[in-house]
């Protein structure tokens, strides 16, 4: 299987940066939810926080099989991201899957979701003006656009799943329940 292969290839050069996840400590849980748990984690080596999304087998789970293919579904639409190599995007550092047991995703570590960004202009009584407002909605539109020619579909966009990057960057985030839709496929939704 190419995908496979392809993770391996990633994994071995990982392993030379990352043996993930002892390598980095255990900062704060960002957020936990039926697929996982998201903590902001240190790296020591890099002197960086990142965010680490980890999966595991859940009691849900009837067989092995479901997590694996809800984790390979996952890291084919990752797999794309980190391939189109776009800032604009989410960046995604470092995968690790163990097939039937757990499944780790390095990512960059934002400034929180759009939860907490709106919470923070709230308690400081901060109002966007129309200018920034169209700068956010600009910036997520255009991911979208982006994830849509490589045939990704993220299907889970909401404001728990938009961290705001570096420079006020909204990032869609949590690829989850994402799919890629050959073109066949995908004409129906056009």
């Amino acid at each position: 299987m190419v995908l496979l292969e392809m993770l391996e290839k990633l994994n071995t050069q990982q392993k030379e940066r990352y043996n993930l996840p002892d390598d980095f400590d255990r900062y704060l849980s960002l957020s936990r939810g039926a697929e996982g748990e998201v903590s902001k984690v240190y790296d020591s080596k890099n002197k960086r926080f990142y965010a680490m999304k980890e999966h595991f087998l859940r009691k849900e789970d009837k067989e092995v099989k479901d997590f694996d293919k809800r984790a390979l579904r996952q890291i084919r639409v990752l797999s794309k991201i980190i391939l189109a190599n776009d800032d604009e995007l989410i960046n995604i550092y470092a995968i690790k899957y163990v097939p039937g047991q757990s499944l780790h995703i390095i990512m960059e570590y934002g400034m929180g979701d759009l939860n907490t960004f709106k919470n923070f202009l709230q308690e400081n009584k901060v109002t966007l003006s129309d200018v920034e407002l169209e700068y956010l909605k600009q910036g997520l539109v255009s991911q979208i656009d982006k994830l849509r020619k490589h045939w990704i579909y993220h299907r889970d966009i909401k404001p728990a799943n938009i961290i705001m990057a570096t420079g006020y960057k909204p990032k869609l985030a949590d690829f989850g329940f994402a799919e890629i839709l050959p073109p066949k496929e995908n004409e129906k939704y056009r």
